[in-house]
């Protein structure tokens, strides 16, 4: 894609504004930056779908379930792709995927994610519905007011598994090295930079997760 991306209602994506069939290799260079209300990503506004082995690169702006990649992903699965770009909203903000109500697998994000109130996370801001993530991770740095996790702000259900993050993370209530709040779903063989991100706890993993950077070296980039 090239331009700028600029929507005045919901379901705005770099690409695609909705999508309930398949983006394959596909991807949006950092020359677009994407803008919108609602349910706002650099390459997909909204998936329920298959988005796989693509990317996006531009900064992602607007209100709420915004994501570096997809907006809101509900009932759809995202995998083998990754974001790059910043993410800045209200709330629900995720350096990938916004909102969560689907499966994101073999996927990462690296932009920054700045939530100017709840729910944002280096890869996902708010996982619902049974929402999963695995063998995933993120990088970028992660602040908001409640619920703020390098990984995910707040996990209502579903699973966390095999996945890192190591992005700084600050907020002032519910904030973890990896998920800020978990009110369901099982985190588990998933770990975090305790001195990177700044946090020594995680919501729904052992203190023993959080890793010095030494020992996060182990984990590489997904390949």
């Amino acid at each position: 894609g090239y331009g700028d991306m600029t929507g005045a209602d919901d379901c705005v994506g770099g690409l695609v504004g909705s999508n309930g069939g398949t983006v394959a290799a596909s991807y949006v260079t950092e020359s677009v930056d994407v803008t919108g209300v609602t349910y706002v990503g650099g390459l997909v506004g909204n998936n329920g779908g298959t988005v796989s082995d693509s990317y996006a690169a531009g900064s992602v702006s607007g209100d709420r379930e915004m994501g570096g990649l997809v907006g809101r992903n509900l009932g759809g699965t995202v995998t083998t792709s990754y974001a790059t770009g910043d993410v800045d909203g209200t709330s629900t903000v995720g350096g990938l995927v916004g909102n969560n109500g689907g499966t994101v697998s073999d996927s990462y994000a690296t932009g920054d994610v700045t939530a100017s109130d709840d729910r944002a996370g280096g890869l996902v801001g708010g996982k619902d519905l049974s929402g999963e993530v695995t063998e995933s991770y993120a990088t970028g740095n992660v602040s908001g007011t409640d619920n703020v996790g390098g990984l995910v702000g707040i996990n209502e259900d579903g699973p966390v598994t095999e996945s890192y993050a190591t992005g700084n993370v600050s907020g002032s209530s519910y904030v973890g090295g990896l998920v800020g709040q978990r009110k369901g779903g099982a985190v588990s063989d998933s770990y975090w930079d305790t001195g990177s991100t700044g946090q020594t706890a995680s919501a729904g993993s052992p203190d023993s997760n959080g890793l010095t950077t030494t020992q996060m070296q182990r984990f590489g980039p997904l390949s």
